[in-house]
């Protein structure tokens, strides 16, 4: 008991360390003294992934999302002298101290009744790709996330040949779609697909492959995707090429909204509850809906660059959308409001009994995308995510009733982490 008390202890304090080094950033980013704002951004992120826990997915997909659309770009735009205060990123790594301390708790035990067998998974992954190949790839943001989803179930209790092969199945897929159908946008969404299930792997596998590592591998891959797009002949042109980049330009376009609140803006509060209401709508037809409200990053675009962008969107972080429509004091309390709900679902759905965990992966599967591009992003896709997950589990609970305990089920008591934490 003693020991434990220790160990809460010692986290508290580095909350509070995390918590002061972030404090630090935004002074000295709003004195701008852009160097010591990201220093102590950089020293802020070290302390939050030495606190984020390896199997809790909601750290570790908020992390991936901090390192790639808020340090890494932070770090660019210092090297290449770009013109840019940096109290956003600031802003940015302070709500990250509270979105982790909200979710810092080892996943819970889940009560499985069923599990379908690696055939079951097969045999929908192949399914799914003949009607992606079908539908010339429509379908394929429904089907990767229905495919994720019954990974996470299947992969549970598998040896490491299947689990391996199983994995390597999901990735075939998304290989597949990059082969035949993708033309080079949404390739950040395309990429976060595979945070999950390759956590999932990698904690099951037992694979040395720490925190630390993983995060660098993410933040490398944003690099690699400015490169694929941008060709240039020195690293330090695709540097800063990738100003515009969508890694980078949501820092840039956030920066902007609090350098025009300095000026004075008049809050828009009507703006800013239609983001709300897209938060719980957004899946809703807009066939049905012909009042349905735009999304920010759409909506920004239609009334800053003109007709001939109609049907592009923009990003500006998760905060970005609320100082853009409410001002610096109350844009930052809306977007810590917003982090609160984010969070707050994750622990709810994880702990469901109801949706096995899997509702608590389907809110981390797009978590980056909500760090990203904020909350009528996230929000079209977690909630087109659960009709696939809704699907899935009646199929679950039909087959249960029908195959009872045969060769393609499994009763398990529960199922809990490998570990407590990954002290």
């Amino acid at each position: 008991m003693r020991t434990r008390q220790v160990w809460l202890l010692s986290r508290s304090a580095l909350y509070a360390v995390a918590f002061a080094l972030s404090t630090f950033s935004v002074v000295s980013a709003f004195a701008d003294m852009a160097g010591l704002a990201v220093a102590f951004l950089v020293l802020s992120a070290i302390t939050l992934v030495k606190l984020g826990r390896y199997e809790n997915m909601f750290h570790m997909t908020w992390l991936t999302g901090h390192v790639v659309f808020c340090v890494v770009p932070s770090l660019i735009c210092l090297a290449t002298a770009f013109p840019i205060a940096f109290e956003l990123a600031a802003l940015c790594s302070a709500l990250s101290v509270l979105a982790l301390a909200l979710t810092d708790r080892p996943s819970p035990a889940i009560r499985v009744s069923w599990t379908p067998s690696p055939s079951m998974f097969t045999l929908v992954v192949v399914l799914a790709a003949g009607v992606m190949v079908a539908s010339q790839g429509a379908s394929f943001l429904f089907s990767i996330l229905l495919l994720i989803l019954l990974f996470s179930v299947t992969a549970r209790g598998q040896a490491m040949p299947v689990l391996i092969a199983l994995y390597l199945l999901l990735v075939g897929f998304i290989l597949l779609y990059a082969a035949l159908f993708w033309g080079g946008f949404g390739r950040l969404v395309l990429a976060g697909t595979l945070i999950v299930p390759t956590l999932l792997t990698i904690r099951r596998l037992r694979i040395p492959f720490g925190k630390y590592i993983f995060l660098v591998f993410c933040a490398a891959g944003g690099v690699l995707g400015t490169l694929l797009r941008i060709s240039t002949a020195t690293f330090g042109s695709v540097l800063r090429a990738s100003l515009g980049d969508s890694n980078v330009g949501p820092l840039v376009l956030g920066q902007s909204f609090i350098d025009r609140a300095r000026n004075g803006v008049m809050t828009d509060w009507s703006g800013w509850f239609d983001q709300v209401i897209l938060l719980g709508l957004a899946v809703w037809p807009r066939d049905w809906w012909r009042e349905k409200p735009q999304g920010f990053g759409a909506a920004w675009v239609a009334e800053n660059m003109g007709p001939g962008y109609l049907g592009h969107s923009i990003a500006s972080t998760f905060i970005g959308e609320h100082i853009y429509y409410l001002g610096l004091g109350w844009g930052l309390a809306a977007a810590a409001a917003a982090v609160v709900v984010i969070a707050k679902a994750y622990n709810v759905l994880m702990s469901s009994r109801y949706l096995f965990g899997l509702g608590g992966y389907l809110v981390a599967v797009y978590l980056p995308t909500f760090y990203w591009g904020g909350m009528a992003s996230f929000a079209t896709r977690f909630w087109t995510g659960l009709v696939p997950l809704a699907i899935m589990l009646a199929i679950f609970v039909l087959l249960k009733r029908s195959v009872g305990t045969g060769s393609g089920a499994r009763h398990v008591r529960a199922v809990r982490p490998l570990s407590a934490d990954d002290r």
